[in-house]
């Protein structure tokens, strides 16, 4: 049942993320208050700047906070979530067996996409894992790092994900 539930409002959210993507401007010359997702993918720079957004939002029990940035002409994304956002630290991935989703707080999902294949951190896959490092959290922003291991299981193959720094806007919906 808590699968079910979390597999429902997390695939929600990223249809929102997935919808809402932003282009890729490269511009150096940007405000210390602009928003970016920058990265490694398998060595090759992913960078996004402009209107990116955390948004949170809480479906009974569950708060969950979604984060995302996309190449629009290259249909790349990278796609964080995290469960009970209150606090900075680092966020692991959730172990199902053990966590319980309503009150634990971990990272959700970290997910990077081209075209129609994901590459998704798993926890439960030997060597796949992720983390996500919240450094700050007001009422404004969110700014962190990341990093994590994605497994494609269709092709069985893996991307790995370095060096990804972030920093969102923040937002709240019901």
């Amino acid at each position: 049942m808590k699968n079910s539930i979390f597999k429902t409002v997390f695939t929600s959210l990223l249809i929102i993320f997935i919808s809402c993507g932003n282009d890729d401007t490269g511009d150096d010359n940007v405000l210390s208050d602009d928003t970016f997702l920058t990265a490694k993918v398998d060595g090759v720079d992913f960078e996004v700047r402009g209107s990116l957004f955390a948004v949170s939002s809480t479906i009974g029990d569950l708060n969950s906070t979604i984060m995302g940035a996309t190449y629009d002409d290259e249909s790349k994304t990278i796609n964080m979530g995290i469960a009970n956002l209150n606090s900075i630290g680092a966020y692991t991935l959730i172990d199902v067996e053990n966590d319980d989703p309503l009150t634990s707080s971990y990272a959700s999902s970290l997910i990077y996409a081209e075209q129609d294949t994901g590459w998704y951190a798993i926890r439960l896959l030997s060597g796949v894992a992720g983390t996500i490092t919240v450094t700050e959290l007001n009422a404004g922003y969110v700014l962190g790092t990341f990093n994590f291991n994605g497994y494609d299981i269709n092709s069985e193959t893996e991307k790995v994900i370095t060096e990804g720094r972030f920093k969102f806007k923040r937002l709240k919906v019901n």
